[in-house]
Order: C-alpha cells, then sequence, then structure tokens
C-alpha cells in the first residue's frame, strides 16, 4: 500500500527538500526550515470531486458514512435513478485562504463543440471570487466551466483548465526564486503530461502531487471541502 509510515515519511522530506530548492522556503539560523509569510500566497492546493445527480456515491473524493451491519442479514441496496450523468467540480484555496474561482465539468453528448450547449441562467447563481491572488489588489473572478463526453478531467481539458483558470491568477509568476507558484493537486489525468509540465514550469508554476491517500487529516483539500462533497451526496 501507498500509506505506509515509510512512503509518507518520504514524501514530507522530498517536499521540504523541494521546497528549499524552488526559493519556496529557507533555512532559519537555528537550523529550522520555514515558509515565509510573503511566499505563502503562491501556494494552491486544489482537488476535483465526482458530483453525481443520480443519488449514486460516484468514487472520487469525500468521506463515506460508517456503515454497521448485520453480516447474516442480506444488504439492500441504495436506490438510485437510472440516469448515470454526472459532472466534475474542482475546488481549491491558497494558503493564505484565498478560494479558488470553482471549475464545473459538465457531461454532453454533442460530438463537435459547435453543438456544445450550456444553460446560461445556471451561473447567474454562482458567485464570483473575490481575492488577490498574485495581484497587488482585490478583483472579481468568475466560475469556469468546461464540456466532454464523460463530464470528467482529461488531458486536454486539465490543460485548458490551468491556461484559462489559474494562469491569469499570477500574471507576475516567472520562474525565478520567490516568484514561482507551487500548485499542489491530486492524482488524475494531465498530470504527468510533459507539454504542460513544460509549460508550466517555463512560467514559473509547479505542480505537484499532493500527500498519497491518507486521512483527512494530511489532506488539505480534504479539510476544507470533505464536509460539502459527504453533504451533497447525502441531498435527495
Amino acid at each position: 500500500m501507498r500509506t505506509t509510515y515509510n512512503n509518507i515519511k518520504t514524501w514530507f522530506d522530498s517536499w521540504e527538500k523541494d521546497l528549499i530548492e524552488l526559493g519556496f522556503a529557507k533555512i532559519s539560523d537555528t537550523g529550522e526550515v520555514y515558509i515565509p509569510e510573503e511566499q505563502r500566497r503562491n501556494f494552491i492546493n486544489m482537488d476535483e470531486t465526482c458530483m453525481a445527480f443520480d443519488g449514486s456515491d460516484g468514487c472520487r473524493g469525500g468521506r463515506p458514512d460508517a456503515i454497521f451491519y448485520d453480516p447474516n442479514l442480506p444488504r439492500l441496496g441504495k436506490g438510485t435513478a437510472k440516469s448515470g450523468q454526472t459532472s466534475t467540480l474542482i475546488t481549491g484555496s491558497s494558503a493564505t485562504g484565498e478560494a479558488l474561482p470553482p471549475h464545473f465539468q459538465f457531461q454532453t453528448a454533442a460530438q463537435s463543440e459547435d453543438t456544445m450547449r450550456l444553460n446560461n441562467k445556471m451561473f447567474e447563481w454562482i458567485p464570483h471570487i473575490t481575492g488577490k491572488w498574485g495581484h497587488d489588489d482585490e478583483h472579481d473572478r468568475p466560475c469556469s466551466f468546461g464540456m466532454n463526453a464523460k463530464g470528467g478531467m482529461d488531458d486536454a481539458e486539465f490543460q485548458k483548465y490551468m491556461e484559462t483558470s489559474i494562469f491569469p491568477l499570477y500574471p507576475n509568476a516567472r520562474d525565478h526564486p520567490g516568484h514561482r507558484v507551487m500548485v499542489k493537486a491530486d492524482s488524475g489525468p494531465g498530470r504527468t503530461s510533459l507539454s504542460l509540465l513544460a509549460k508550466m514550469r517555463h512560467l514559473g508554476f509547479i505542480l505537484y502531487p499532493g500527500v498519497p491517500n491518507t486521512t483527512a487529516v494530511t489532506q488539505e483539500t480534504d479539510r476544507n471541502y470533505g464536509p460539502f462533497k459527504t453533504q451533497f451526496r447525502k441531498q435527495p
């Protein structure tokens, strides 16, 4: 299993080493590694989760309820709608507590971009996100959305998400110590795309894998958004 003590320790040791080499952290006179206050805005944690509207649980994100049962009795299945429509939601925040504009990835049966349709009225109920991120002053950013056949991320959609939603948040980012942006993400499509990783590094963005699947104590996004994902799936 990936969640052994040695694997977790290896991740944190590598994290400390990389923070120093990339210019995100410094070493104090006492030998302690610390992250300067001005660097905290340059840390982003993001997570994607399956949003199922048919009553099913999906298989991404959230924390399932503990259920006690008698093995001698039959276990009844959970009633769900026959429709299998799902979408993906990407949420996140910076280390200073500023929320990232949410991204919705919807499912569509359209065979080309010209025939894709989306009801814009739904976005009237989604507020803009206010923050500074890498800007000098606060400003508003809207949510973003994408569409594909499965309603989930793939290599192309993840790259478009980074280019249209994340890069604009840090217009002054560049590949130089003190100006880089650390983007921590879970595993998934697009994370190992060499073309995207090269482009991000050139622009000063470092895509870093999050802590392996452990518990809500060490997963930053599960601590922030885990309760929301759990409650969403409880709704009829």
